[in-house]
């Protein structure tokens, strides 16, 4: 039944009991220690024992701080996820926007406010003819949606992915990774993958005249030694799969968005 969002009582001050500032500043919230004890201890003994176990305290553009005011060159970008690097100005304040607005997040049944304006900012800006937005929560799967999607529209099960490839870390993803140190321990992957070499369009073409091929998935720079294809390569890479009946697949989630200094890697 439709109501007045002023019937709605919202907390007042005294109710507001949680204190972010003062349970990071606590002695027993020790980042490292946290995460050794509930996350992954292994990983903090790695840490450890490389040196890079600051107790980082803040982060701004292309900087890490520690506690003892220390300054930090970040040359990771959090897996290339900062492209405009961290707590940068605008985003905060794009954040604060939202909360203060009191946006229905998540209505289950019904529209959401902001997905149909980045969908047609981000379709504004994508190459070719694209015109339709899938949303993920991250790159893997990002990469099962299209995989997904890829075979649903051909009705064909193969996909085919590039040597040295990087993917993601689900199960789809995975299975069309060819840094095989990422698949070790994990048995049987999704059937149906299938390897070739980077920048070769013979051994694309001898794939795809074998058939049943749904999509070819690359990178447009490989991410896992930052291996760059010849010229053409994949405006080849498309006309062969368009003669073929199958779709390319342009994994850009390291690549794009300005990453390279222009908006796609694939342009």
């Amino acid at each position: 039944m439709p109501t007045s969002d002023q019937d709605i009582p919202r907390p007042g001050a005294a109710e507001a009991k949680f204190d972010l500032a003062a349970l990071l500043a606590s002695d027993g919230a020790d980042p490292l220690a946290l995460f050794e004890s509930h996350v992954n201890p292994a990983f903090a003994s790695v840490l450890r024992t490389i040196g890079f176990d600051a107790r980082y305290t803040s982060g701004r553009g292309a900087y890490l701080f520690d506690a003892r005011g220390n300054r930090y060159i970040d040359l990771l970008g959090g897996y290339a996820v900062f492209n405009l690097g961290r707590n940068h100005p605008s985003i905060a304040d794009a954040l604060r926007q939202a909360l203060d607005l009191d946006l229905p997040n998540l209505p289950g049944v019904g529209s959401f406010r902001t997905a149909g304006l980045l969908a047609r900012e981000l379709a504004a800006v994508a190459p070719g003819e694209l015109g339709k937005v899938f949303f993920a929560s991250g790159g893997g799967e990002a990469v099962d949606a299209a995989l997904k999607h890829a075979r649903a529209a051909t009705g064909r099960q193969r996909v085919l992915h590039c040597r040295r490839s990087y993917h993601g870390l689900t199960m789809g993803a995975l299975s069309v990774t060819a840094n095989h140190e990422f698949q070790d321990g994990f048995g049987q992957l999704v059937p149906g993958s299938t390897e070739i070499p980077f920048d070769d369009p013979d051994a694309l073409e001898r794939e795809l005249l074998a058939g049943g091929v749904a999509a070819f998935i690359v990178e447009p720079i490989q991410g896992k030694g930052v291996n760059l294809p010849g010229p053409g390569y994949l405006r080849e890479a498309a006309r062969l799969c368009r003669r073929h009946g199958a779709l390319l697949i342009i994994d850009e989630i390291q690549t794009g968005l300005g990453r390279t200094g222009r908006m796609w890697a694939c342009e």
